[in-house]
């Protein structure tokens, strides 16, 4: 539970970096540009850290702040995949498909997919 929630005296809007990602990545991928994207956040009621609203800048440095994951590694790849939203379960499916196996065994098991991603 949540006790204190940060918010500007200016704005109503909540601050929550995830969701704002989520959404900036997949309206840059429409095309839309920064300043599209800070209105889009705006108007989800998302707001950045440190300000009131996003501004195309802000919008922009969202989208550059992005965790990037080794994909040529199975960890990496299956971290990515969990950002995407993927179940363990296809995220096995996937590893198997791009030649990643585990060491034991020939099958990639949910188990064996979050055991992966905590080491």
């Amino acid at each position: 539970m949540k006790v204190h929630k940060p918010r500007s005296v200016v704005s109503d809007a909540r601050y929550d970096k995830r969701e704002a990602y989520k959404l900036a990545y997949q309206l840059r991928g429409e095309g839309k540009t920064y300043t599209e994207i800070a209105e889009a956040l705006n108007a989800a009621g998302l707001r950045p850290l440190k300000a009131a609203a996003y501004r195309w800048y802000s919008a922009q440095e969202l989208l550059r702040s992005a965790v990037y994951h080794d994909r040529s590694t199975p960890r990496g790849m299956a971290l990515y995949l969990k950002e995407e939203g993927h179940s363990l379960r296809e995220i096995g499916q996937r590893l198997a498909q791009h030649g990643h196996f585990p060491k034991r065994g020939g099958q990639w098991y949910p188990q064996t997919v979050k055991v992966l991603m905590v080491s």
